[in-house]
């Protein structure tokens, strides 16, 4: 049976769909939250991405088809970032691909560039995954080196720690062991 887009909408909850939220998600629940984002308010929809901003690979996901105006993401990814409260890799490594992807790399470069005094961790680490998300070929990349310079000046960036084997042979070179 075919539905109109009054009656789906009329089926749809009026409030956020917290309840669905969770770290694995089936696809029907993820297409109902999703349309319940898309059909929200703006202030809504960030409100609602920015409570759940610690599931980073959902709710990027969620964001990337849900928001089209950059003044949205700008918001969610301040938020998200701040919200990183100790050292973690994946969320920032989502967030950072989210920022770059929603607003270009010379403006995720300036978010990140802002945080050097009140999150140097998100530094760090967005200094270690924004290499591999830039084209070397992006006019962009120069920023991201002077982002990496002005950081590791700083003493932002931690130095590398390598375990050894009673033997002496390197087991694995951990750039996060206090992680």
């Amino acid at each position: 049976m075919l539905y109109t887009f009054a009656q789906l909408r009329s089926a749809m909850p009026d409030s956020p769909p917290d309840e669905l939220m969770r770290d694995r998600m089936d696809q029907s629940d993820f297409d109902r939250v999703l349309a319940w984002l898309r059909q929200a308010t703006s202030e809504d929809r960030v409100s609602f991405l920015c409570r759940w901003s610690h599931i980073p690979p959902l709710v990027t996901r969620l964001a990337m088809s849900a928001v089209n105006h950059s003044t949205e993401s700008l918001t969610i990814v301040v938020s998200a970032f701040e919200a990183i409260t100790h050292a973690n890799s994946q969320r920032t490594k989502h967030w950072c691909q989210f920022a770059i992807t929603k607003l270009g790399p010379r403006k995720a470069l300036r978010l990140v560039r802002e945080l050097i005094a009140t999150r140097p961790h998100v530094v760090d680490m967005a200094c270690y995954w924004l290499p591999s998300m830039i084209s070397r070929d992006d006019a962009a990349f120069a920023d991201l080196k002077t982002l990496c310079r002005d950081a590791e000046s700083a003493g932002i960036i931690r130095p590398p720690v390598t375990s050894t084997s009673p033997t002496g042979a390197t087991l694995f070179h951990d750039r996060y062991a206090d992680t």
